[in-house]
């Protein structure tokens, strides 16, 4: 935490309690720059909100989710075995760079937008015949 200060990621240093209400939880979630995530749901909310996060995997899981999913490297995951200096470089990778941990994800969103645009275009298609 004294490190995220030192950074100035300090201006809004909140918890966020699990909500049972998904629209608090994205709104809560929006509202932040960068996301500690311990828990699954939180971590897929700030991935696809692409909030810059740092997970701390207390589940398989959560480790299946950035790698497989969100395509993540080691440097997005916190582990018991990380050394102070290990954990500062993580941080600083994220703040210098807060979109890196995005790119999977706008190339995947641009191809889905392509694809949906054909399919579209051959509705058209055969709307017109």
């Amino acid at each position: 935490i004294d490190y995220l200060k030192e950074k100035h990621i300090d201006t809004l240093l909140v918890i966020i309690d699990y909500s049972f209400n998904p629209v608090d939880f994205y709104q809560q979630i929006d509202t932040c720059d960068f996301m500690l995530c311990m828990r699954l749901h939180a971590t897929i909310i700030s991935y696809t909100m692409q909030t810059p996060l740092l997970i701390v995997p207390y589940h398989q899981k959560c480790i299946d989710f950035g790698k497989q999913v969100a395509k993540l490297n080691d440097d997005s995951f916190l582990h018991d075995k990380d050394e102070i200096l290990e954990v500062k470089g993580k941080i600083d990778k994220i703040v210098a760079n807060p979109n890196y941990q995005f790119e999977y994800w706008s190339q995947t969103i641009k191809e889905s937008e392509q694809q949906l645009a054909l399919m579209l275009d051959l509705l058209n298609m055969n709307q017109l015949q």
